[in-house]
Formats: C-alpha cells, structure tokens, sequence
C-alpha cells in the first residue's frame, strides 16, 4: 500500500470515528468506497472531501421519525456548547491582545476603535452564552423533547439571522472601521491595521486611498459575513420544516 493510499485510509478512518450517530452509517460507506478506487490520488481526493462534509457538519442526516429527536436535540446540544466555549477562548485572547494594544494607542480616535472591538467581542461572547442549547432532561415525553428541539432549532435560526446577526457585525465592523479611518488618515504607523496598510500601499500613497481601499475590504468580509450566516439559518429553517413534516405524518 502506497503512502498516499495509507493517508486517505487513516482519513476515511478518522472520519468514521468523529461522526455522529446519525451519520456513522454514512461515513462508513464512503470509507469502504476506497477500495474501489483505483487512483491513489483520487482516493485521496475522495477522502479529503468526505472530512471536509464532516468538519462542515453537511453530513447531517435527515429525521426519518420522530423517535430520532432525542439524538438530534442532544447533538445539537453538545454543538451549541462546544461553539460557546470555543467562543470564550478566542474572546479572552483577542481582548488580552486588544487591552494590550490600548497601552500603546493614544490617539482618541485609535482607542475609540478598539474600545468598540473589545465591546463587540463581549456582546458576541454575550449572545453565544445566551443562545447555547439546554440539556432535555431524560425523564421528559416525545412531544416535550420534540417542542424542546423546536425551540432549540428557533434558537439557531435567529441567532443566525434577524438582529441577532446584524447588532454584533454592526459592532465588529463599525470598530474596524474606525480602526481603519484612524490607522490610515491620522497615523498609519501605530494602526492597528499596521500590516494590512502594508498591501494598502499597492493602491497609493495618499493617506485617503488607503482608507477607502480597507474600507471597500470592510464592506466586502461584512457582506460575505452576512450572506454565510444567513446560509446556516437557512439550514436550520430545513430543519424545523423537516421536524414539521415528520410531525404531520405521524399525526
């Protein structure tokens, strides 16, 4: 066995071992189509993507019935709370980073951006924290987990979406660009987007082409930042129109 052919196994492996339980039957299969490929490199490719559809949790298999809830409202438990801690980790280094660069910002307009930044990571730690899912407890009915699971899909959807979404990126991007404005009209040396003003020096030398260069940047990373956001709600409004369906057959 080649050690091309040696990597996509172990891959495929990994993959089946990281999945759910919904999805474990999949990824099973997908590991036992690498027998039947015969390019070590396409064997490869076949197993990249498989991890790929896992890391991006698209391999969520659909309810087939109502007795599958318990398991979906669990997993998506342990989703919402892994997200939450992952949250609070990124959120303490970048405002010790933040609070670290304050001590060397003095410029007003420089410490306005960043006090904004530090409180838009706050808010953002806020709104994860207060959307991650409840636990169900054991003893609970079908129709209690499936109105629980409900709620906890509702939850996601706007968390998503709506002014959920838009009060955080407001904040984020309106820190980034004062950040900008400061960094590149009032003192490009100290900014804090010192090393983007770098490649800003591509579109001129003018302090104001530079401003207006990161500002389109801005604009462009909010809007991708919306556009993907609102794709996952768009997920999780399957998901409450897959749960109805499944309810109104069992009916």
């Amino acid at each position: 066995m080649t050690l091309l052919r040696k990597l996509a196994t172990q891959i495929s492996a990994a993959v089946v071992r990281c999945s759910s339980a919904a999805a474990k039957d999949w990824a099973a299969a997908t590991a036992q189509e690498l027998a039947f490929i015969e390019s070590d490199w396409d064997a490869l490719r076949w197993s990249l993507g498989s991890a790929r559809l896992l890391l991006h949790q698209r391999c969520e298999v659909p309810l087939a019935s109502v007795a599958g809830v318990p398991a979906a409202s669990d997993g998506l438990f342990r989703q919402t709370a892994g997200r939450a801690r992952g949250a609070c980790y990124l959120a303490s280094v970048m405002a010790l980073c933040l609070a670290h660069s304050l001590a060397h910002l003095h410029d007003p307009v420089r410490r306005t951006g960043c006090y904004i930044l530090i409180a838009a990571i706050l808010y953002t730690v806020y709104q994860v924290i207060a959307r991650r899912g409840r636990r169900m407890p054991p003893n609970a009915d079908l129709t209690a987990q499936t109105a629980h699971y409900r709620s906890q899909l509702l939850d996601e959807r706007g968390f998503y979406s709506g002014p959920w979404l838009w009060s955080r990126l407001i904040l984020v991007y309106g820190g980034l660009a004062v950040s900008t404005i400061a960094g590149s009209i009032v003192g490009p040396a100290a900014s804090l987007h010192r090393a983007a003003l770098i490649a800003g020096s591509i579109v001129g030398p003018a302090p104001l082409h530079r401003a207006a260069f990161w500002m389109v940047i801005d604009v462009i990373v909010l809007a991708a930042s919306g556009i993907a956001n609102y794709r996952k709600a768009a997920e999780f409004q399957r998901r409450i129109e897959d749960l109805d369906s499944i309810e109104r057959g069992a009916s």
